[in-house]
């Protein structure tokens, strides 16, 4: 059985949606520190942020604010319960991306480190307390 989306994200093959404590806060250090492109933000009656959409090399990142619609999920900062997954993204330069990270408000994991699987890698983490991935093939491998 073949199922289509009306969707226009049909570019996208896994989408993380992350729960965020403060969506405008989340978007607004995302496009900052990680230098996603914020392409949708909805708000709720209140003014603030419900639900916001930001892009990275073609791919989709949504997050959504806790306890809308009456959710019971939480981000790992509310929860005080470490996120199971990491989200690994690729970039050009990891050195540069790191530092720049650092900057506007990333925590450092782990700083770039040349792994033995080819690629140079660290390790942030983001206002809610999800671990992110960022790497950068290896030139001599």
């Amino acid at each position: 059985m073949s199922h289509q989306s009306k969707s226009s994200h049909t570019n996208f093959v896994v989408s993380p949606y992350l729960t965020a404590k403060d969506v405008d806060s989340a978007a607004n250090f995302y496009q900052k520190a990680f230098l996603f492109n914020l392409s949708e933000l909805k708000k709720g009656e209140d003014g603030s942020g419900i639900h916001g959409e930001l892009n990275f090399q073609d791919q989709l990142i949504m997050i959504g604010k806790e306890g809308v619609y009456e959710s019971p999920l939480q981000s790992p900062i509310t929860s005080g319960i470490a996120s199971p997954i990491t989200l690994c993204v690729y970039c050009e330069d990891v050195d540069k991306f790191y530092k720049e990270a650092l900057d506007h408000g990333a925590q450092s994991v782990s700083a770039p480190e040349n792994m033995f699987w080819g690629y140079r890698m660290c390790r942030l983490q983001d206002l809610d307390n999800y671990t992110w991935c960022f790497m950068t093939p290896l030139r001599d491998v």
